[in-house]
């Protein structure tokens, strides 16, 4: 029976439209010298007024295809394919083609540094229900990313923190109101924090000193020998950054 299933062409254009997807999705994927082709399928679906769901299905796939092909060429304009393929929920019922498509979100947010939006797709991976079936005995990429956006989060905490205290030192020292800690504070507050490579140490001091400062503490002898190879760094830096308890 005629539309029924859309099994037959129904709509005007859609015999050529799906000749140009057929032709444009022929190149192969991840194919950079494909993009004209998929670009103009691209381009010619957006048009139509009317769409099947086989032409939506394809387009599905021509959006993922592009996604896909500008991943090492343009990060922004791969982005771009991949939300339009989520924003109009084509293709929802492919479980491995949605999957596919926000682990390549993700790959990309995350060379950004884009973190919010790196939060967002592994929420809309979550509430998607495609981790559902992960085994939890095994560490997935999608476990790696979530870290990597806690781990952001607390540290951004702490850099908006005046007071966040500097590990190593208060646990070489004893206590975080040691003067001499203040002469750190002062240099990490004024002076690193002004620079991006600053702030890259401080981040990263930040995720990896806590458990290093917690074995300083159990410790005297290293305590000890923290203190002696901080304390010319504070002699240093104390004519500039000087103590302001």
């Amino acid at each position: 029976m005629k539309g029924e299933g859309h099994k037959e062409i129904s709509h005007p254009g859609e015999k050529k439209a799906l000749e140009i997807i057929e032709e444009a999705l022929s190149h192969g994927l991840r194919n950079p010298e494909s993009i004209p082709a998929l670009e103009n399928a691209f381009r010619v679906i957006s048009n139509m007024e009317v769409r099947s769901e086989k032409i939506d299905e394809e387009f599905g796939r021509i959006l993922f295809f592009l996604g896909t092909c500008f991943e090492d060429l343009d990060s922004l304009k791969s982005i771009y394919y991949f939300e339009k393929k989520y924003e109009h929920g084509i293709v929802t019922n492919n479980e491995d083609s949605q999957s596919l498509g926000l682990l390549y979100q993700a790959k990309i947010y995350s060379s950004l540094d884009d973190y919010a939006n790196l939060e967002r797709i592994c929420d809309l991976y979550d509430s998607s229900g495609l981790g559902s079936d992960n085994d939890g005995s095994k560490f997935s990429l999608w476990d790696g990313w979530k870290a990597i956006v806690a781990s952001r989060a607390a540290i951004q905490d702490m850099e908006t923190d005046s007071s966040s205290e500097c590990f190593i030192a208060t646990a070489a020292y004893g206590t975080p109101f040691d003067p001499k800690i203040d002469v750190l504070r002062n240099w990490r507050d004024n002076s690193l924090r002004n620079f991006s490579f600053g702030r890259l140490f401080i981040r990263f001091y930040y995720f990896t000193s806590p458990p290093i400062a917690n074995v300083v503490a159990k410790s005297e002898v290293l305590r000890w020998c923290v203190r002696r190879v901080i304390s010319p760094v504070i002699h240093l830096l104390k004519p500039r950054h000087g103590i302001t308890r």
